[in-house]
């Protein structure tokens, strides 16, 4: 089926955001590289518990397939990666997705960016078919996100958190709070949050943001968008809004200019 394909700028998606998100994991990272074995213990209590119900994120982390070169103007920046999807869930309705990030941390440059998308993006499952990244968050959970997300943005996730928008706030108000606080609420945040990660990963984190430069360094990202003729679940063609995966590589320096 012949796709139409063309850039735009979407209306609906905020140029700027609280990034309640990013900055409620910021908070978690720094309070588990400071209080050590506090907070690993902690976060291995909780992960063992986490395991036994949602292994289908580290599964689903595992189960990805690589990135393309979707355009042979460019290639491979050959740079390191991690990026953490950060799915954030309606309070009174947790199946309701009501955000999604991705934090890209280049490693090799010790730079990184926070991309946004909306919930509204078209993603395809391995059956083919197309849906919002909404309904199948909806429908599957977090889990069946990643790989096509991570195939619809051309970039791989390293990690996934899942938490309702209220945990979010909750963490974000404890900046500036003194750490006995902090360490006094870890548990109880720490368990409100679904992750792949244990606590080695956490901190490992920690430690890549911080190098990075925190969050004030980051790159504000509104992911670019396109309009393309997509399948549906039905069988005919629609038009769905899709991540320009080129441009999206380009800006965050994942693909270069070929030589």
């Amino acid at each position: 089926m012949a796709r139409r394909r063309e850039r735009f700028e979407r209306t609906d998606v905020p140029k700027e955001r609280p990034h309640r998100n990013l900055l409620g994991l910021l908070v978690v990272l720094v309070v588990a590289v400071v209080t050590g074995l506090v907070v690993h213990a902690t976060w291995e209590r909780v992960q063992l518990e986490e395991r036994l119900e949602e292994s289908d994120l580290e599964d689903a982390v595992a189960a990805q397939t690589s990135a393309t070169v979707p355009d042979s103007t460019y290639v491979p920046s050959g740079h390191n990666y991690t990026t953490v999807l950060l799915l954030g869930a309606d309070p009174t309705d947790a199946s309701t997705l009501t955000s999604a990030e991705l934090l890209v941390i280049d490693t090799d440059a010790g730079t990184g960016s926070i991309v946004t998308l909306p919930t509204s993006v078209s993603v395809s499952t391995s059956d083919g078919v197309t849906h919002t990244l909404a309904t199948l968050f909806s429908a599957k959970g977090g889990a069946a996100c990643v790989a096509p997300l991570a195939s619809a943005t051309n970039i791989p996730v390293s990690h996934v958190i899942v938490s309702t928008e209220d945990v979010w706030d909750r963490i974000a108000g404890l900046q500036g709070e003194g750490m006995t606080a902090l360490v006094r609420q870890a548990a109880d945040l720490l368990s409100a949050m679904q992750t792949d990660m244990g606590a080695d990963d956490l901190f490992g984190l920690g430690e890549k943001l911080q190098a990075a430069g925190g969050v004030a360094t980051l790159a504000r990202v509104d992911v670019p968008l396109a309009e393309e003729t997509v399948a549906a679940a039905d069988g005919s063609g629609a038009t769905g809004v899709v991540v320009d995966a080129v441009s999206l590589g380009v800006t965050l320096g994942t693909l270069v200019a070929a030589q």
